[in-house]
């Protein structure tokens, strides 16, 4: 990481950790008259606040599908195949529901795009081409797609369904430990592996788009919305993107930092935001949190956990 992009992290960080009214006149005194910096730090703040997007809503409850009690917003009762049960989550550019596919008697996540996310027939072609290529992901530690159309006047993805826990909220106890962090870490390598070797990556893997399910496997979520590339050709040569091209799409905490500065996605940068997750798993915090956050770094690679030294490292490349 060069030393702009560390004082633009730093200054995103320290931002954060002022309340909101306070954040122009910490701007204001720390980028000393510097406007390019001040820009830089302000966009990086105002897509953490649009950040409810598509992609920030995992396609699972916390809890058993019996206690869902959130309220449903006017839908269908049915949806080409799929009839529509509680509402799951809501984002930026669609919402998911519990599921019921008629024709298997399955419980699923329904993602719906929303009406004007989809106005355009190469938008709705180019949804439809990639969600198929996700549904071809065949992995123990991936969600399965199982099936995207258009029905009601709504694109849809059905995906699986998984009664677990996320990291997200194993997280609200503390750092992991030792041997779930590497275990977990190795799941989920193998994971990204598996899509790469087949020209998908990700783009927002973070501790929210991991369920942990009753045997104990971690499956990497919300694979739906992801962007293919020609495996052959190298990251250079992507094929085809369902966002604009430009768009930021991801969570900007775990966004790679060439991501955030407007470079297309790539099998890196998917691996960058798995070892910020790692990281966080072991210390219950992401690496670039302020002092605090680059000192537990620190901790880390010179051996307070060495145990867990050698998966952080592995990442230090992305780390640093």
């Amino acid at each position: 990481m060069n030393d702009r992009w560390q004082r633009v992290a730093e200054l995103y960080h320290g931002a954060l950790a002022c309340a909101p009214g306070d954040r122009p006149a910490f701007l204001e005194r720390m980028c000393a008259g510097d406007a390019p910096l001040r820009l830089e730090v302000e966009k990086l703040l105002e897509y953490d606040a649009k950040a409810g997007n598509f992609l920030e809503q995992p396609v699972f409850m916390a809890g058993r599908a019996d206690d869902l009690t959130r309220t449903m917003v006017p839908l269908p009762e049915r949806i080409g195949p799929y009839t529509i049960g509680v509402r799951l989550g809501v984002g930026g550019m669609g919402e998911v529901y519990l599921a019921n596919d008629v024709r298997l008697n399955r419980r699923v996540a329904l993602k719906l795009l929303l009406p004007e996310m989809s106005t355009h027939a190469d938008s709705r072609a180019r949804f439809l081409r990639e969600a198929r290529s996700a549904a071809a992901l065949n992995h123990p530690n991936i969600a399965t797609v199982f099936d995207a159309g258009e029905a009601n006047g709504r694109l849809y993805l059905a995906m699986e369904y998984i009664d677990g826990k996320s990291l997200r909220s194993r997280l609200n106890d503390g750092p992991q430990p030792e041997s779930e962090v590497i275990e977990f870490g190795l799941q989920l390598a193998s994971a990204l592996d598996h899509a790469h070797s087949r020209g998908i990556l990700h783009r927002d893997i973070k501790p929210e788009n991991v369920i942990v399910d009753a045997a104990g496997a971690a499956k990497l979520v919300d694979f739906g919305i992801a962007k293919t590339f020609s495996p052959d050709a190298g990251d250079a040569e992507a094929e085809t993107e369902i966002t604009r091209q430009g768009m930021f799409v991801g969570t900007v905490k775990y966004a790679a930092p060439e991501v955030l500065s407007g470079q297309p996605a790539s099998r890196q940068s998917d691996l960058y935001s798995l070892g910020v997750t790692l990281f966080e798993l072991a210390c219950g915090r992401t690496p670039f949190e302020g002092q605090a956050g680059l000192g537990a770094v620190g901790a880390i690679l010179h051996g307070e956990r060495p145990a867990v030294r050698d998966v952080i490292a592995s990442n230090s490349k992305c780390l640093q």
